[in-house]
This record gives C-alpha cells, structure tokens and sequence, in this order.
C-alpha cells in the first residue's frame, strides 16, 4: 500500500483505493477516445462527409467541449469531483453510442453534442488536485497522464484492429458498453464531496456559490491565471491544427491505413508514458516548471516546423519522439502549475480554464487546419503550428519576466 501511496502521490493511504479506480476511468477514457480516432476519418467517409465536412465535425466537438468545461469545474468545486466524473463519463458512453448508430452526416454530427460533459480528465485531475499536497501535485497529475498514455498505447491500434475486424460502428457501439460499466463502478467506489480536499484542511470548504459564473470571472481576473490562459491559447491553437488533421494527413499525404495510424498513435503514447516515468519530475527538479515549460516550447516548435517538409512515413515516425516528449511535458506542467495558483476548493475550476482554452482552439483549429491542408498540404498545417508555438514561447518568457520584475518592484 505504501509503494502505491508514493506512486499516486496522495497524501493517505485512504485515498489509494480511490486514486487506483480514477486511473482506471482514465485508462478506459484514453482507450475509448482513441480506439474511434484512427477510425473517425473513415466512418465519416462512409457516412458521407469530406475534408472540409470532417473540420466541421472537430469543431462542432470542440465547441461543446468549451461549453462544457467551465460547468464541469463548477459541478466538481460544487458537490465533488464524484459527481463530476459520473456526468462525464456518463455523456462519453452516448456520445459514442449515437457516433455507433449513426447512418447519415446529420447523425454523425448529433453524435457530438452529448461530448458536452467529455471532461472525464477535468474530474480525474480534480480528484488528483484534492487528494495531493502542493509538494505531490506535479507528480499526481504527471501520473494521471502516465495513465492515460497507456490507455492511448491499448486504444489506437485497439482501435485500427477493430474498425477492419467489425467495422467502424460496432467499434464505437463496444465501447459505450465499456463505459457505460465504467460508470456503475465510479457510483460505488468513488468518495463524494470534497473528500480529500477536507482531508487535508480538516475543516468544510467554504461555499463556492453553485455554478455562479462571477465566480469562475473572478478567477480568471488573477493575473498570473491570465497570463497561463494567454499561453495556452497560443500554444493551443497550433497544437490543434495539428493534432485535429493529424489522421486526415497520414491518411492522404502518406497513405496510411486506419490500422497504422492507430499504431502511430500508439507509439506516441508509448513515448509519452515513458516520458512521465522517467523524465518529468527529472526536467522539472532541475529546471524548475518555467524552464522546463520553455524547453517543451522549443521541442514543439521544431518538430513542427520539420513536420512542415516531412515525406516518408520514417520521417514521420522519427518526429514522435520530440512531439510525444514537448506535448507531455507541456500538459502536465500547465495543469500543475495552474491548480497551484487558487485556493484549493477553486482547483478544479482553475483547471477547467486549461480544458476550456484548448477546446476554444478546438472550434478554430480544425477549420483553419482544412483550409490550410486544402491550399497548402502538409506544410500548411506545420508551419501554422510552429508558429504558434513560437508565439507561445515569446509570451511565456515575456510574462514571467515582467512577473518577476513586478514582484521585485513591490518587495523593495
């Protein structure tokens, strides 16, 4: 029990059992989610959508998820990361069922809209957020995407295996099954409230005021929460293009089969995995969450820009492994560094603004993406992203300085 306490990072040995079933909802989660990437590009062919119809697609997802990601804050801040992660996970298995049982476009894209509360992470890194101290936070949350890597190494070629073996709509239809008993074994096990959090301050967290919107208005007016923000928008939307065309590219710019791409998915959560295991807390002990966040920047940013004259699929392979380790790198940092800036019963909305601002990238990233693969292929999409990051870099290292100098001003 021990061995487990210090791997999850919480802060008793009460909250291991609790911490091990939250893992496991994000290896479910990945594994669900990415099982239907690989194939999402083919089952919207078949149903009829293009290039540009599949963009629409991402974006319709993307613009639900922003919607959602605020709300799914406030539910787990309000009456517990519990009942946060049932609504989630809840939504996810029909989200998927309708993408199963759907036979025209019109199908496909209601299929999307109970993706509104797809926020099973969110709820996971609020449960992680209330179950750790500051001094475990990174390590906690670096573990969570450990697991979700894993799930992402079982679901792509999970996924590609399935979709040829019984097709693209049995594939997602099996795993709203697997979710669905994924939520029957959250309702019993999972604590309720704020369980870990009281733990820690042995006292009742002060009343967060329901699903107020000022509230979540006046975190967002703490600067520093700001400025995080505006990196995340940059960052994200490059990350986006990417990341949303990403099978569309395999798939025609490299003639990949939905089997491969899934296998290239895999191979990336293979790297990330190891990434988590063996060099985050080592890159953040030595330099520290800015240096490290400026290092993942860099790392992005040129393997974007080499992405942008990429051609054999060798190239592509090779490309991985700055990506998979930048991405990692990135979303941990940005998820622990986030939830350390409020008050610990506001955590799990601090959060929220990081998925919130990648799904806002989400609505605008796949449309630009279309347009730019349309006009300009493969170069398009990287150069955009590179760019991006790029822009995200100067910023951060901008902020912090200023940060920094602002601080000195009023200490002296």
């Amino acid at each position: 029990m021990e061995v487990l306490q210090a791997w999850t990072g919480v802060r008793s040995k009460e909250l291991v059992v609790p911490a091990l079933v939250v893992h496991l909802n994000i290896v479910f989660y990945a594994a669900s989610y990415w099982s239907t990437q690989p194939v999402l590009p083919w089952l919207s062919e078949k149903l009829g959508a293009d290039v540009v119809l599949f963009g629409y697609l991402q974006t319709l997802f993307s613009f639900v998820q922003l919607v959602g990601g605020p709300m799914i804050g406030r539910v787990s801040d309000s009456y517990g990361p519990k009942t946060a992660m049932f609504i989630s996970q809840a939504g996810t298995a029909l989200s998927f069922l309708l993408l199963g049982l759907a036979s025209n476009v019109t199908l496909l894209f209601l299929s999307r809209l109970p993706s509104v509360t797809m926020h099973t992470m969110h709820a996971a890194q609020a449960f992680l957020s209330d179950f750790t101290d500051q001094e475990q936070r990174a390590l906690g949350l670096g573990r969570l995407s450990l697991s979700y890597g894993i799930g992402m190494v079982i679901g792509g070629p999970l996924g590609g295996f399935l979709g040829q073996a019984i097709g693209y709509s049995a594939t997602a239809v099996a795993i709203s099954l697997l979710l669905a008993g994924m939520v029957a074994v959250n309702w019993a096990v999972l604590p309720g409230g704020r369980a870990g959090l009281v733990a820690d301050r042995k006292e009742k967290p002060k009343e967060s005021g329901g699903l107020g919107l000022r509230h979540i208005r006046d975190i967002l007016r703490i600067p520093a929460i700001r400025d995080i923000v505006v990196f995340q928008l940059c960052l994200g939307i490059g990350y986006s293009v990417y990341t949303s065309f990403s099978s569309v590219v395999a798939k025609e710019s490299f003639g990949m089969s939905a089997q491969e791409t899934g296998n290239l998915s895999g191979i990336a959560a293979v790297i990330g995995v190891l990434t988590n295991v063996f060099a985050v807390g080592l890159i953040t002990k030595s330099l520290g969450d800015l240096k490290s966040l400026q290092t993942a920047c860099i790392l992005l940013c040129g393997s974007f820009a080499t992405y942008a004259v990429a051609s054999t699929q060798s190239q592509l392979y090779a490309l991985l492994v700055p990506m998979a380790i930048g991405s990692t790198l990135v979303y941990t940092l940005n998820t622990s560094v986030i939830s350390k800036l409020v008050q610990p019963e506001d955590s799990a909305t601090a959060i929220g603004f990081g998925h919130a601002t990648r799904s806002l990238c989400g609505i605008v990233g796949p449309t630009i993406g279309g347009w730019l693969y349309q006009q300009h292929g493969i170069s398009g999409i990287g150069g955009f992203a590179a760019s991006s990051v790029l822009v995200a870099l100067l910023w951060l290292t901008w902020s912090s300085s200023a940060a920094a100098q602002s601080s000195q001003t009023k200490a002296e």
